[in-house]
């Protein structure tokens, strides 16, 4: 007998076929059936997502051979309120595509289709060089489009102000980096704003310089976002930090980093000085891998409220140098709860420096498990975190229960 029993949701480590084996005791009022099971071979063929549906009033544009630039303009700009404009192929773009204001407003690649933006300068006259810039948006979204560097040193996304906005599924690759100079900042970028929201992006290969210590980062939201969300993005092989924070409050999950190997970080928080308050941030369920220097910053991060927990951090410090997985540096951390991570393969657990009243607490480290107390720590204590050392002028220094200084 055959019976179907349907579920919520399966997870995805029970799909597919399995073989199962028991035993069944039954009694007067009651049966016990117990089952045991490997997984088989699954005979279904995989089950591709859906392709999405293009709004059925979108406008859909497809590449004329040559420099597209003018035509892109004219057609971002020309977006209504809720309206939808679908790059269908790649384009050619030699000079900044930028819009100001508007609600509900989408620039998207055709589905299934490679469609975005072939960079041909990296003369952009836009913010920080920027290709494409959103300012003062409202609920609108750059999604699915793949950006093309081509080794120019450009910034491909700047969405600047506004509320409710979206930067989704890109996939940006192969920006060049000119000089000490330059003024290309990150593959994306933001200043200012409310609610944005930046997932699920690919971007790899930005350039650096490590004879100069200075390259371009992943994705840097600065100057006081609000209640910012950067989950589920992959980003890798990056000239400077990975994935760069400097927000009133904000949600930072399920990234990837790996390969920031010219310049800073795999992630950094930073709480900017022009932020209009100091929120709470939590960081969480993020992985890191293959840093030249730490894998999470905390510069001046004087929040409210910072967790930081479940995260995996794997070989961060170049050899000859003490990184590891947790940094803190300029001014005061303050208020950080850093717990529950694995640290794998380090140079060191970590180095603080200029942190109050912070708790370090049960984390699973395999090699070199010192965290560097360095200078002017106060009221922190470390429980079940390795060994720690005591610097200058640290006070109210607990390890695993005992004052230490």
């Amino acid at each position: 007998m055959t019976r179907k029993f349907p579920l919520q949701k399966a997870p995805e480590e029970l799909l597919g076929g399995w073989e199962l084996t028991g035993r069944l005791e039954v009694t007067a009022d009651a049966f016990v059936l117990t089952l045991d099971g490997a997984r088989t071979e699954s005979t279904e063929p995989p089950i591709d997502p859906p392709p999405t549906e293009l709004p059925p009033d979108a406008v859909v544009l497809e590449p004329s051979g040559g420099d597209d630039t003018e035509r892109l303009r004219d057609a971002v700009n020309a977006i209504p309120e809720g309206g939808t404009l679908v790059l269908r192929g790649m384009f050619r773009v030699s000079d900044t595509i930028s819009t100001s204001g508007g609600r509900r407003r989408t620039v998207m690649g055709y589905p299934g289709e490679r469609s975005g933006i072939l960079v041909e300068s990296a003369d952009m006259p836009g913010f920080y060089g920027a290709m494409l810039q959103f300012n003062g948006a409202v609920g609108s979204a750059i999604r699915n489009l793949e950006i093309d560097g081509q080794d120019h040193s450009t910034q491909p996304i700047e969405v600047n102000g506004g509320e409710d906005n979206l930067i989704e599924g890109l996939y940006i690759h192969d920006i060049g980096y000119s000089g000490g100079n330059d003024p290309t900042l990150a593959a994306i970028h933001s200043e200012g704003g409310t609610r944005l929201t930046v997932r699920g992006n690919r971007i790899e290969n930005t350039g650096g310089n490590p004879d100069v210590d200075s390259g371009i980062r992943g994705i840097w939201l600065g100057k006081g976002q609000v209640d910012v969300v950067i989950e589920d993005n992959d980003i890798s092989d990056t000239g400077h930090t990975c994935i760069a924070v400097e927000p009133c409050s904000a949600i930072i999950r399920r990234n990837k980093a790996r390969n920031s190997l010219t310049q800073g970080t795999l992630y950094k928080i930073m709480l900017h000085p022009e932020a209009a308050f100091a929120g709470k941030v939590e960081f969480y369920e993020n992985t890191g891998e293959n840093s030249k220097n730490g894998g999470l910053m905390l510069e001046a991060a004087a929040y409210e409220d910072i967790d930081v927990h479940h995260n995996t951090f794997k070989g961060c410090g170049a050899e000859g140098t003490s990184f590891g997985f947790l940094y803190t540096s300029q001014w005061t951390t303050t208020n950080a709860r850093i717990h529950d991570n694995t640290v794998e393969n380090c140079r060191s657990f970590g180095a603080m420096n200029r942190a109050e009243n912070c708790v370090l607490e049960n984390h699973t480290i395999t090699g070199e498990n010192t965290l560097w107390l360095e200078n002017d720590c106060k009221n922190i204590t470390v429980n079940n975190s390795g060994q720690v050392f005591v610097g200058n002028n640290c006070s109210n220094i607990w390890v695993d229960g005992r004052q230490v200084a």
